[in-house]
């Protein structure tokens, strides 16, 4: 078992630890229905949905597909497909505030249900505070692939998503580690940006 690997199972038994942030309300005009979006990962130049940074650990040509479905109750399903990817590898992936660019950083901070008031709304600014930065209030969807380089993530959260025009998430991000609940390494910190999909939740 690679490390990378080993270090998602950690992770995953630490989550139930994280602090509980309270479920916001459904706000105006929040998706109703369905939503997805994917493509073939290409290099910053060629990409239009789908970005690879570090082609050696998210390969040009693999294929990646997110759908965020709200279950009508206030809750949402959030879904991670990806094909192509290195096998029996770990990826940390988590939702973003800003679309995909030429960096990984264009797509900005992790997108919070509650925002941490220590950023000061800033979109780009990450929030490290596990009050905040933790799978209640963020969405994580840390990614195990199989021999094929093959996997998928789900997770489902408490919440709605925000409308894009009132600071909801468009896009998601592939981490070569995955995220951390705190401790020695900051809360919601997983590594590099490796790729990234724009997805208009």
């Amino acid at each position: 078992m690679s490390v990378r690997r080993s270090a998602v199972l950690t992770a995953t038994a630490v989550l139930g630890t994280a602090l509980v942030v309270a479920a916001a309300t459904a706000p105006a005009g929040a998706s109703v229905g369905p939503v997805e979006a994917g493509g073939t990962f290409a290099a910053p130049a060629d990409a239009t949905t789908a970005f690879t940074y570090d082609p050696s650990q998210v390969p040009v040509g693999a294929r990646v597909e997110v759908r965020a479905v709200p279950t009508g109750s206030g809750r949402t399903v959030v879904t991670l497909h990806a094909w192509g990817l290195l096998p029996d590898e770990t990826y940390g992936a988590h939702a973003h505030y800003l679309p995909c660019g030429a960096t990984g950083a264009a797509a900005g901070a992790h997108y919070q249900n509650a925002p941490d008031p220590a950023v000061n709304g800033s979109l780009t600014v990450a929030s490290t505070d596990p009050t905040y930065a933790n799978p209640v209030n963020e969405v994580w969807l840390d990614l195990v692939t199989n021999a094929a380089g093959n996997g998928r993530a789900q997770t489902v959260v408490d919440w709605p998503f925000r409308p894009t025009a009132t600071g909801g998430p468009r896009a998601v991000i592939l981490h070569l580690n995955t995220t951390s609940t705190g401790g020695t390494v900051p809360a919601g910190n997983a590594g590099a940006r490796l790729a990234c999909v724009t997805m208009p939740f």
